[in-house]
């Protein structure tokens, strides 16, 4: 027989599958209706039908604070709005470029549920990560569709998923483990990486860093200069200033100095004092992890491990 309540979780289950589009949809409309007047103020200088060069670094954007734990479901549409917003701003200093983006979604070895069906039911590895991509994907689609419909953006986007089950230590409950810790929360992320591409006969040089500040701030790690930080410069915190005014926006180019090097005025291309090794920081990971002091440790380095270039 079946029970009334089965019925009720299904109805509610079919709901939920088909509200979460309606969702997304709303987002993506609203966020693509702002690239025309974007796009159209970056390539004003332009001449009709000519191609714009490529100069933009990678575009690293975290979005796994769209899904509490056990969730796969984007229910905070202000929330992934906020989050399509920084990416409509990347594709508008290039709207005709191409554009490859990159959905990297992990997984701990903490076992899962899901938390998105009653009675949270077990679910084996990689089943959250799939879900979040997918749901991640499908935002990214939705959005890319409504930029083609303003006939402002010109450009292809390609868009791939890299699923990471079971990462990073081993879940030992045994041993006093807790799902809250950083060794296990570390490896719980999804991760959105775009990168423009040149068009066809653009032989443009690629400059990566390009919308990083010139001078960077000093970090230290054991009482040593450990690396240099530089501000994304498109975004600024005063009106008399260029850019939008939300610095909370920010990426951060982390550039690692050779141990006991010299340096004297220092800048994002100093010859000779970097160790080649840089990570491009999303601003909640950086200033959360960071805050307001000029001191790393070990554990804060190995947080940014997944954002290395």
């Amino acid at each position: 027989m079946i029970k009334l309540t089965d019925l009720l979780n299904e109805v509610e289950q079919e709901h939920l599958e088909e509200g979460w589009k309606e969702n997304i949809m709303a987002a993506a409309i609203a966020v693509a209706g702002m690239f025309p007047a974007k796009a159209n103020k970056a390539t004003a200088g332009e001449k009709p039908g000519m191609t714009q060069s490529v100069k933009q670094d990678t575009l690293n954007v975290n979005m796994g604070t769209l899904f509490p734990s056990g969730k796969y479901v984007i229910q905070d549409q202000d929330q992934l709005k906020n989050i399509l917003i920084q990416i409509v701003n990347y594709l508008s200093k290039n709207p005709n470029a191409n554009y490859k983006v990159n959905i990297i979604s992990s997984e701990s070895k903490v076992p899962n549920v899901d938390a998105e069906k009653p009675n949270k039911p077990k679910v084996e590895p990689g089943y959250l990560a799939t879900k979040r991509a997918d749901q991640v994907k499908s935002s990214l689609e939705m959005l890319t569709a409504e930029l083609k419909k303003t006939g402002a953006f010109k450009g292809d986007v390609d868009i791939n998923t890299d699923i990471k089950a079971e990462q990073g230590p081993d879940w030992q409950p045994e041993k006093g483990d807790k799902a809250s810790m950083d060794k296990f929360i570390n490896h719980q992320y999804v991760t959105v990486v775009v990168t423009a591409e040149p068009g066809k006969g653009d032989t443009t040089t690629l400059d990566p860093y390009s919308v990083y500040a010139n001078d960077g701030n000093g970090y230290f790690l054991n009482n040593q200069l450990h690396a240099l930080a530089f501000r994304d410069i498109r975004y600024s915190d005063k009106q008399n200033k260029s850019g939008n005014l939300d610095p909370t926006k920010e990426t951060v180019l982390l550039k690692l100095v050779k141990p006991n090097t010299a340096i004297t005025n220092p800048t994002k291309n100093s010859k000779g004092i970097y160790t080649g090794t840089d990570y491009v920081i999303p601003y909640e990971d950086w200033y959360k992890t960071v805050g307001t002091t000029h001191v790393l440790t070990p554990d804060q380095m190995k947080k940014f491990e997944r954002f290395k270039k």
